[in-house]
């Protein structure tokens, strides 16, 4: 076998442990790193990432049998975390911070805000913060005097951001959280209230509202829209027992003429088969835009959703006009960061 297939192969070999024990499938990594032209495990990787981006697609498509099948099979789980360390690791090399963060002092700051506060004056260009590994309990704001952050961090369960505004906003490989409890308050674990915004490798838990997008628009002429695209949306694992205990929606209309567009994603069935409701009789029903293609799982179904009249599912080339590369222009704002923008995955 040449070194050339095995590179292509070697990301679909993450996979193996779906079949495979956890002391086989180290081998064959070994093995396989033994045979390639360079022993650097991201070397090997950035190789497979840039030069077979369709072997990557095909590959999202297993990662997402892992993330379905690792809830109750052990080998998918360790398949899954070793493919998001390495992933995460191989987008890292590229980020070169103008600051970091660490909860043991290590960092030039002990907090995310504090290290954003430092934002410099008359900044060209991105400004960019790595948050090490550790628990932060904060609520962090981002002004709209700091546009272009991207901030990225040790791993998606590690930080805890509860709102985000500025143009150009970025956040890779954190946790997003909010801790307010069942007491009537309001709370969001995100917040983005920016142009130009991307969230990728994030996990967002949330008790009560988990994610919101607030940039008003006055008709749906106008562009600005959130995408949902190849997330999987399902509960806590300490929650599951109880999942169906309690109303879930994919979203609400805060305001007119909301829209979000969900895009190729994995539907837990602890979500209402309606998807959607309004957050008072009947409201902002006629202006609002929930748009649907290619989603998967228990709630995927969109037989029994709501009628609304911008509630409805897409096809592959309407589709097309929500990834992120259409509506970021992306090979401007996302290449130096390591966040693919292909387009659709299927």
């Amino acid at each position: 076998m040449n070194a050339k297939l095995i590179i292509t192969l070697f990301s679909l070999l993450l996979v193996a442990g779906v079949v495979i024990g956890r002391t086989e499938y180290k081998d064959v990594c070994i093995t396989t790193l033994n045979y390639a032209k360079t022993q650097d495990p991201k070397e090997l990787l950035k190789a497979t990432i840039l030069k077979s981006r369709v072997t990557c697609e095909l590959n999202s498509r297993l990662v997402r049998r892992l993330i379905a099948d690792a809830s109750t099979d052990n080998s998918s789980k360790i398949a899954l975390e070793d493919y998001r360390k390495l992933l995460e690791s191989v987008a890292m090399d590229n980020d070169t911070a103008h600051t970091v963060v660490a909860k043991d002092g290590s960092g030039d700051y002990n907090s995310i805000q504090e290290a954003i506060d430092a934002y410099p004056k008359d900044l060209q260009g991105r400004y960019v913060v790595y948050v090490k590994e550790g628990t932060y309990n904060e609520s962090v704001t981002v002004s709209e005097k700091q546009p272009n952050l991207y901030i990225y961090g040790d791993g998606n369960s590690k930080t805890i951001v509860t709102a985000a505004i500025g143009t150009g906003f970025i956040a890779k490989s954190m946790g997003f959280m909010n801790i307010a409890g069942s007491d009537g308050r309001h709370a969001v674990a995100l917040h983005v209230a920016s142009d130009y915004s991307a969230i990728f490798n994030c996990r967002i838990d949330g008790y009560q509202t988990s994610f919101s997008r607030q940039k008003h628009k006055t008709t749906n002429q106008q562009t600005t829209t959130m995408v949902i695209h190849n997330c999987t949306i399902v509960p806590d694992e300490r929650l599951f027992p109880d999942r169906l205990k309690a109303q879930v929606y994919l979203g609400r209309p805060w305001k007119d003429y909301a829209s979000t567009i969900f895009l190729e994603n994995t539907m837990g069935d602890f979500i209402d088969p309606e998807g959607f409701i309004s957050s008072k009789e009947n409201f902002a029903q006629d202006t609002c835009i929930y748009y649907e293609y290619g989603n998967h799982g228990p709630r995927s179904n969109r037989g029994k959703r709501v009628k609304w009249s911008g509630a409805k599912g897409m096809s592959k080339a309407q589709a097309q006009a929500y990834t992120v590369s259409k509506l970021l222009k992306s090979d401007q704002f996302l290449d130096d960061v390591g966040i693919p923008h292909d387009g659709l995955i299927c």
